[in-house]
């Protein structure tokens, strides 16, 4: 599977059906950054009050193809987990119902519910 928007689209509704989950946001980030973009603490803070209790979050990291494989995994490591840790200081939010797992640069998913590693 390629990274197009139908594929991708095609392989979240597939894991939304099969897993019983929602995703429920793509969250952009500067390129080469585990910083995200400022325009994203509110929806980040939208969606949290939005989520019905004892709501559970999976926060996936990826990083693009550009640049090396090992630093593009550390880079989606500090994403997941930078962004996990933002969520499960929110007012409120159980930390243990927030996990980060992180998959660096590649295709996102396959056969829309496994990662490719």
């Amino acid at each position: 599977m390629k990274d197009s928007g139908e594929e991708m689209k095609a392989a979240y509704d597939k894991l939304t059906k099969d897993g019983k989950t929602s995703a429920l946001h793509r969250i952009p980030f500067e390129s080469g950054s585990a910083e995200v973009v400022a325009s994203e603490t509110k929806k980040r803070t939208e969606l949290l009050k939005e989520s019905p209790r004892g709501a559970k979050f999976l926060v996936v990291g990826y990083a693009s193809t550009d640049g090396d494989a090992k630093s593009n995994y550390e880079l989606s490591s500090k994403r997941a987990s930078s962004f996990a840790a933002k969520l499960a200081g929110f007012e409120g939010m159980d930390k243990e119902s927030v996990q980060a797992v992180y998959f660096g640069q590649t295709q996102r998913l396959r056969d829309g519910s496994e990662p490719h590693r």
